[in-house]
């Protein structure tokens, strides 16, 4: 990228922080850029040298003092860790709990961390940069973002992170109107294009700071290759990751990443569908070991994921689901986001090769197959027995019952099998059961069977190892007594 591009943004960046305490004047709604030195190639046209400064226009438009954001929606918060362009994680002001995992709001910069991508390690260290500087943050909500409470702020489809306007000042306990605002900075800097602004809080200081980025061509808009030495680096091996960086943490690079709110790309292979409408496992044999990994589409059939043995690249974000401090659990790894469409548009679940309709599950004992290197992978169990368990009733429909079956084989090793209550079960020794007859509703039934067998996603729950049934045809119930079903 030219000087001339990047040297009033330079110019403009160097007082952003500058205003709030100090005898600075409050720049104006232009830039005017001074004499430049000699070592410039290029004289910058009109336009450049009277960049709208978005960032200083626009405010908080509250107090945060006495305010919590997890409670209120706006709080004063200390920076834990800055995890990439649009990421971070803070801690409310004085405090070291509540962790709170801040996904910027209104913006969508370069990957840096997982997926490498142009610009991407200038968007995290300009962020880096301005968090660091900071004795004043303060995180806010749009009203557009908050829950059911009110001003209580709800977590995005990761489950884990918080849309968040990021609010910054160099002076300790800055009025909340002289704050300036991370998310619009990065836009207006060129290291971000604006997303899902419109209906927005602060909509028309993002499009303007977008467009007036693009017509600039700052950084993300320039139409060149990012020179940075990392991403060259990186870009020479690979942009890419494969499933086996995201199950054993590693970037594209081979450096410990926690993939956890982090947007991945890579290749594998649909191995189970269900048990949620258009989910699916995803399943890839690298290096000679299994990896896996469940895939949650909000209920949305995406057609490339509804057939066994597709192999297909994807798009989305991970995230963890059933993590338990208590036991340390960590729960099991998702990936959500994930998009398609039929016409090709941005974010295509794309199928590398057509599947029909299988795909080899691991098969061995409890104690071959329950382990940790096995979580998300497809796997059958013969030759169990039930001893106990739960049942728990759909409270709206009084019939359907979720079941967790505590098992064990004849070497004596436990397991569980959970069965969705969207997944019925009928008296009989046919996969599935008979379905002419009503469903079964009692773990008195499984009990009384004298073997069970069972194909479906090895899982934690609670620190205990289960099967996951996907589909109610992978679980056969043998010798159990249909009286004992209701």
């Amino acid at each position: 990228m030219k000087k001339k591009h990047t040297l009033p943004f330079l110019l403009l960046a160097s007082f952003l922080m500058a205003a709030c305490g100090n005898d600075t004047p409050t720049p104006s709604s232009s830039v005017e850029e001074p004499s430049l030195s000699t070592s410039v190639e290029e004289e910058p046209s009109s336009s450049e040298a009277s960049l709208i400064d978005y960032a200083a226009e626009t405010h908080l438009p509250e107090d945060y003092f006495g305010k919590s954001f997890l409670k209120d929606g706006i709080g004063q918060v200390d920076l834990k860790q800055k995890i990439d362009g649009d990421t971070a994680h803070f801690y409310p002001v004085g405090t070291t709990s509540n962790l709170i995992k801040a996904r910027y709001n209104c913006i969508d910069t370069p990957e840096s961390t997982g997926m490498i991508e142009a610009y991407g390690f200038g968007a995290s260290d300009r962020n880096g940069e301005l968090l660091s500087k900071a004795k004043t943050i303060v995180l806010s909500t749009d009203p557009a973002d908050q829950g059911e409470k009110g001003s209580v702020p709800i977590t995005d489809s990761t489950g884990g992170r918080y849309l968040t306007y990021i609010w910054v000042s160099e002076k300790e306990n800055c009025p909340y109107d002289e704050l300036r605002l991370v998310n619009l900075i990065l836009v207006q800097e060129g290291w971000s294009k604006q997303k899902g602004a419109t209906g927005k809080q602060f909509a028309n200081a993002f499009l303007n700071a977008n467009n007036q980025a693009m017509e600039a061509g700052l950084n993300i808009w320039s139409g060149k290759d990012d020179p940075d030495e990392r991403y060259q680096k990186a870009k020479a091996q690979s942009s890419e990751v494969s499933l086996k960086n995201i199950v054993e943490g590693k970037n594209a690079v081979g450096e410990d990443f926690d993939w956890v709110g982090s947007k991945a790309t890579f290749e594998a292979t649909v191995a189970a569908t269900g048990p949620d409408k258009g989910a699916c496992y995803l399943n890839e044999d690298i290096d000679g070991k299994r990896y896996g990994i469940y895939v949650f589409t909000q209920y949305k059939e995406l057609k490339p994921l509804t057939v066994i043995g597709n192999r297909v690249k994807i798009t989305g974000t991970i995230a963890r689901f059933g993590e338990d401090e208590e036991s340390g659990d960590e729960g099991t790894l998702q990936l959500v986001d994930a998009k398609y469409s039929p016409w090709g548009q941005e974010g295509d679940i794309e199928t590398l090769e057509k599947g029909d309709g299988t795909y080899q599950e691991l098969t061995g004992s409890i104690k071959e197959l329950a382990i940790e290197d096995n979580i998300n992978v497809i796997c059958s169990l013969k030759g169990l027995t039930c001893y106990g368990g739960k049942a728990v009733q759909d409270t709206a429909t009084k019939t359907a019952y979720a079941f967790t079956l505590w098992c064990r084989d004849s070497s004596g090793e436990d397991i569980n099998i959970r069965i969705d209550d969207g997944l019925a079960i009928y008296p009989g020794d046919q996969p599935g059961g008979d379905n002419t007859q009503p469903r079964v509703q009692s773990i008195e039934y499984f009990k009384s069977a004298t073997n069970i067998d069972v194909k479906g996603a090895m899982v934690t729950y609670y620190g205990r190892y289960q099967i996951k049934l996907c589909t109610r045809t992978d679980l056969v119930v043998t010798g159990a007594n249909p009286a004992l079903a209701n």
